[in-house]
């Protein structure tokens, strides 16, 4: 679902009943916009939302972590359905691990090809930059998150009340959450999550 930055910043200014004022500037949009997605976007991934996933190839030994790697789901063998573990204090040389240093996915004992499954960076708006851009978002429960959320950041500097717009926030998350288990027979479960960075 593809919406411009312009219309989430209206939609969002309307919730925060700021329609009439010039706050706040394009930088400050861009800004508050990145904020608000990345909120929206760690809650959702962490209920198991599967719209952004990812997933690549992964050999015994050392790997390059792909550039836009930002949260793992797993790292299973395909043909066996088998997941392979993190790496434990004790664990040794003979054992079946995985590993993440910096950029890199150490593999130890995976005699076949694996497939590791995770979450790409979060989309980062640059602030100085100029013009409409068109955002994705998997649908439209999320975009309206999304715009209560960027509305609840416009009423914070604003130093108003965000109690309406709090409890805006908790209903759609209900929402979501119904929606998000509905499509799917078995919703995703994190068993094994491995955060890279924060890129906001």
């Amino acid at each position: 679902m593809d919406v411009k930055a312009s219309d989430l910043v209206a939609r969002a200014l309307a919730l925060a009943d700021l329609e009439n004022t010039s706050f706040p500037t394009a930088s400050e949009n861009r800004t508050y916009i990145n904020l608000a997605f990345y909120d929206v976007f760690q809650e959702a991934i962490n209920e198991g939302e599967k719209y952004w996933f990812e997933s690549v190839e992964l050999v015994d030994g050392e790997n390059d972590l792909p550039e836009d790697f930002y949260q793992l789901y797993d790292i299973k063998i395909v043909e066996k359905n088998r997941r392979i573990p993190r790496k434990q204090r004790n664990m040794g040389i003979d054992d079946t691990w995985y590993e993440i240093k910096k950029d890199k996915i150490i593999l130890n004992k995976v005699p076949e090809t694996a497939v590791m499954e995770y979450w790409p960076k979060p989309f980062e708006l640059d602030p100085i930059q100029e013009g409409d851009v068109d955002l994705d978002f998997p649908n439209n429960i999320f975009y309206q998150i999304c715009a209560l959320k960027l509305a609840e950041y416009y009423k914070i500097k604003q130093g108003a009340d965000i109690s309406g717009i709090e409890l805006l926030l908790e209903n759609a998350w209900d929402t979501y959450y119904n929606v998000l288990n509905r499509d799917s027979d078995q919703p995703l479960t994190i068993t094994d999550v491995y955060t890279y960075r924060r890129v906001i």
